[in-house]
């Protein structure tokens, strides 16, 4: 009965209307506050009564985890030390999608920098899980048990779905550009991020219509489980709807990246402390191994080359990255690669933010070796028959993403370029010209002893003391000399605390630090969980720094809270001080935010009815009320 449920629900999906890029009004409804974490991070339950299963039709797309890929990965990890754990141990019918991730904003480049959070594509991120059900490990039953292992699929968006067909090729050429390490004109960065953004918000949205109807935003905050799993029929609903939005986002041609780490043989991972990864790129719907390989975070360099699988323990990463240390750029990767177990504190927050370390920027094993639980590499998936893990980068990651939609997505579409054209008929217009013989009576305006009331716009000074909101405006100024520690992430922070309430507009920024490497040094202030990157290690040997900045990031907040500003050195050797910073934070035209109270009841306890939808009332009359 439930196989022909599921029929019946994708055959529904399957008659709607074509998944074509939303409509305008669609791109409108977006509310960037109403997107939650649970909605960029989807975790399906362990025990599970609709999975999707790897042999899942997406249609004319084929299945959702080709059982060509699986093969393909099995033959990677022969001759490695899982040898063949996964034909002893799973089927390709035990691998089931366990949770995919929802990334606006997937960073292009190979070095970070500036453009790091700006030329980016948004991409779908699957996690799939050999999950084996009433089964007896270890002499003890198991409903639902995790094997040690997983793969990660990544999938950008296509720009088709949102553009037409000569401007989604010209964005396919520069999404390679960037990750060659190019660069684009300001007219095609202009083109570019208006289409990144019409796909971003077009994802976005996809993703928020995953929801249960009538479920609050609320139940979609933290990372866990999706609500709509907690019983078997908006299971069903939800996993149809699922299926549905793969087949959008997630068909295999569209596979640009696959990794894949497993366990050896055994299903004891505290014992075998042996982890390998494997790696291969898409290809029009196939997967062909390619080397992994750790580069550096400054200018996307080669750092080392760890060929076609990597090794790693608990305490250790790979023994041949050891072994060759001495010949490399030994700082270089002592700051970004977990080689001991001991790192972890030193490293763990670097490796755990993208705007720190891009993934080629670090290992495999240091990405996975975050968790308080040391033989737990997993990432967003299961550990045997444990809780769901979710590792600190995951949950940097989702913050992060939540921060930029509202930064980017929270204006009204910008219009492609393609229909710019179209309004080119306003020449036509041009007949407008033929009516300027009325113009000529322009005798009108010779009378016009308004000319005269003109002097009263001339009063319209009113407008220069537009700048009279500048004495409301706040300042922050501090002075005192500040040392920034060499090579800390962490860096130095100053916070700025501010009772008074009123909706930003913009945020100047000026400060002045002496160093004698500029490039080593990334700034940036954060408030209201946006973070404007006034800095982000550019410059390379010049001396010194002195920023005198303007944003609307903040356009919208409230002034009220922390401003905290964070200077770090990221790299050894030159050092230097931060001398001074002055924020500047105006107020926009926007009315004030209303004020916040709070009330408390203070009467005898009021007994809720049992089973009565009408409950019980209490009415809290706040300031203002009649």
């Amino acid at each position: 009965m439930r196989t022909a449920t599921r029929s019946l629900l994708l055959l529904m999906l399957a008659c709607s209307s074509a998944p074509e890029a939303p409509s305008a009004s669609s791109k409108q409804a977006l509310q960037p506050d109403e997107v939650a974490p649970r909605d960029l991070a989807v975790i399906l339950p362990l025990i599970d009564d609709a999975p999707v299963h790897a042999e899942a039709s997406l249609g004319t797309a084929g299945r959702a985890l080709p059982e060509s890929w699986y093969r393909a990965v099995e033959r990677a990890f022969d001759g490695t030390d899982a040898e063949d754990a996964l034909q002893h141990e799973n089927r390709y019918g035990d691998w089931r999608l366990v949770s995919f991730r929802v990334a606006p904003c997937s960073p292009l480049q190979p070095a970070l920098g500036p453009d790091t959070e700006a030329l980016c594509w948004p991409e779908v991120r699957l996690v799939w899980q050999p999950v084996l059900e009433d089964e007896r490990i270890h002499a003890r039953f198991s409903p639902a048990f995790a094997d040690d292992r997983a793969i990660h699929a990544l999938y950008d968006v296509a720009p088709e779905r949102t553009a037409d067909a000569e401007t989604a090729a010209r964005v396919r050429a520069w999404i390679a550009r960037l990750r060659e390490g190019g660069r684009l004109t300001s007219a095609e960065r202009a083109t570019f991020v208006a289409q990144r953004d019409a796909a971003a918000r077009a994802l976005v949205e996809a993703a928020v219509a995953l929801r249960g109807e009538g479920l609050p935003r609320s139940a979609f905050e933290g990372l866990a489980a999706r609500p709509e799993t907690f019983d078997a029929a908006s299971a069903e609903l939800f996993r149809a709807r699922v299926v549905h939005f793969l087949e959008r986002y997630a068909a295999p041609r569209a596979l640009r990246e696959l990794t894949a780490f497993s366990l050896p043989e055994g299903r004891e991972p505290a014992h075998l402390d042996a982890w390998i990864f494997v790696a291969f790129e898409g290809q029009e719907g196939a997967i062909r191994p390619v080397p992994i390989r750790l580069t550096a975070p400054d200018d996307g360099r080669e750092l080392f080359d760890f060929g076609f699988a990597q090794v790693a323990s608990q305490g250790r990463d790979d023994e041949a990255l050891h072994a060759a240390l001495p010949t490399l750029e030994r700082d270089a990767i002592e700051a970004s690669v977990l080689l001991e177990a001991g790192d972890r504190e030193r490293l763990g927050a670097v490796i755990a933010d993208r705007r720190e370390r891009l993934v080629p920027h670090t290992s495999c094993a240091s990405c996975h070796k975050l968790n308080p639980l040391t033989f737990d590499f997993h990432n967003l998936s299961y550990l045997e028959d444990r809780d769901v893990t979710v590792a600190p980068r995951v949950e940097r990651d989702v913050a992060l993403d939540l921060a930029w939609i509202r930064a980017n997505l929270g204006g009204e579409p910008a219009p492609t370029p393609d229909p710019d054209p179209t309004p080119d008929p306003d020449p036509t217009p041009d007949p407008d010209p033929t009516p300027d013989p009325e113009p000529t009576p322009d005798p009108d305006p010779t009378p016009d002893p308004e000319p005269a009331p003109d002097p009263e716009p001339a009063p319209d000074p009113a407008p220069t003391p537009d700048p009279e909101p500048t004495p409301d405006a706040l300042g922050f100024e501090d002075v005192t000399p500040r040392a920034i520690p060499d090579a800390d992430a962490r860096g130095t922070t100053l916070t700025f605390s501010s009772e008074r309430a009123f909706v930003v507009g913009t945020v100047r920024a000026e400060l002045s630090i002496r160093h004698s490497y500029r490039g080593d040094l990334r700034v940036e202030l954060e408030h209201d969980g946006r973070i404007w990157p006034l800095h982000a290690r550019a410059g390379g040997g010049a001396d010194d720094l002195v920023l005198d900045l303007e944003t609307d990031l903040f356009a919208g907040s409230t002034s009220q809270g922390v401003w905290t500003l964070r200077v770090a050195d990221e790299a050894r050797a030159d050092v230097g001080e931060l001398e001074r910073v002055r924020l500047t934070i105006r107020p926009s035209d926007a009315p004030p935010p209303a004020e916040a109270w709070s009330a408390r009841w203070e009467g005898d306890p009021v007994a809720i009815p049992d089973d009565d939808p009408t409950g019980v009332e209490l009415v809290l009359e706040g300031p203002g009320a009649a």
